[in-house]
């Protein structure tokens, strides 16, 4: 078995920059795949409008994510001076652990629980919190 090394795990951090927005665009189509446009007659027009359905998805996904890095770069900014913990590894660790939760009670399917969210948000969580480990290195 190959040794994971140091870095690795930076790459790995530097590639979650690249993954999170498409996975959480991916996540969000699936979510609402109900939405999606159907089938017509003009293949042009079909493909258009899955442009437009996937186009509005990016925009949405890319806007939020961009505001609450700003957002969050700014209170914890903020609260830096004031707490006597590391608030960003706190929150990047929360992150991470309900998205495994997530991502494990997905794969295992127990029984009798239902998640209404497909498995693809959480894996864009756990880059999110990658990025956030990402941060507190900076």
């Amino acid at each position: 078995m190959e040794v994971i090394k140091v870095s690795s795990i930076k790459n790995l951090k530097e590639l979650s920059w690249y993954l999170i927005i498409p996975l959480l665009t991916s996540a969000s189509v699936l979510q609402f795949i109900n939405d999606a446009p159907s089938e017509q007659s003009n293949s042009f027009q079909y493909l258009f409008d899955w442009f437009l359905f996937v186009g509005l998805h990016f925009i949405t996904i890319t806007i939020v994510t961009i505001i609450f890095f700003f957002l969050y770069k700014f209170i914890a900014g903020y609260l830096e001076g004031i707490l006597l913990f590391p608030l960003t590894i706190i929150v990047a660790t929360t992150i991470l652990s309900f998205a495994t939760v997530g991502l494990m009670l997905h794969t295992l399917k127990p029984e009798g629980v239902y998640i209404p969210i497909n498995i693809i948000w959480f894996l864009g969580f756990i880059t999110l919190s990658f990025n956030l480990y990402q941060l507190e290195d900076n």
